[in-house]
């Protein structure tokens, strides 16, 4: 079984999530949000990256993993280890912001993740997320090929598709049409939804937002 860190063209992945990262970090710089919970936070890093970006007051996070949660605390993230499918241990309308960065394909339960993020975030607050498309450019020309698409684990190995042998672990367990994910979040009442495409290698920006976000 082959590791995707393994593959020749890992570091273009890894590339593109960075550009992800630092999307949602522009996103937030300079932005007037006190209160910040990051569901999936691992090792706390990028949670505490994106509170500088805005001069976070409160940093929470949410994290499964308890050698990464301690990691997280480590760095002065408030940590709460639980599934994120689960109830959170905060009041109603305790945030400000509320960020979700290639979090919501691996939980169970869609449909509580957002619909307790909108329960603990503020009436005027804001969340941030971002997933794998299913509908991107590489996934559009695998399915009319007739193979597997990258972004949905069937298997602990990748089946189906020119990376077959990598291993997922069943990591992606969902996977979002931008449309999808769009009435997912207006049906659990986030009014105003944003969408935006980051990452698509080996194309370099803007070329690679564009084939991203199709």
């Amino acid at each position: 079984m082959k590791s995707f860190q393994s593959l020749k063209w890992f570091p273009l992945a890894q590339q593109e999530y960075a550009i992800c990262q630092q999307k949602f970090i522009g996103m937030l710089r300079g932005q007037k949000l006190h209160r910040y919970l990051d569901i999936g936070c691992n090792d706390g890093r990028f949670t505490m990256e994106c509170a500088r970006s805005f001069m976070a007051e409160e940093v929470n996070g949410i994290e499964i993993d308890a050698g990464l949660a301690e990691k997280a605390r480590s760095k002065g993230v408030n940590v709460s280890i639980l599934d994120a499918s689960g109830r959170y241990p905060y009041p109603d309308n305790s945030f400000d912001v509320v960020t979700l960065n290639q979090v919501l394909e691996h939980v169970a339960d869609t449909d509580n993740v957002l619909r307790e993020c909108y329960r603990v975030l503020d009436h005027e607050g804001i969340i941030l997320l971002s997933s794998p498309n299913l509908c991107s450019l590489l996934q559009r020309l695998l399915i009319l090929t007739g193979q597997q698409p990258t972004t949905l684990h069937v298997s602990e190995i990748q089946v189906g598709n020119f990376i077959r042998g990598t291993e997922t672990k069943f990591e992606h367990i969902h996977a979002f049409a931008p449309s999808a994910l769009k009435d997912l979040l207006m049906y659990h009442g986030f009014g105003k939804v944003k969408m935006s495409g980051s990452g698509f290698y080996p194309l370099s920006p803007p070329f690679s937002n564009w084939a991203s976000a199709m």
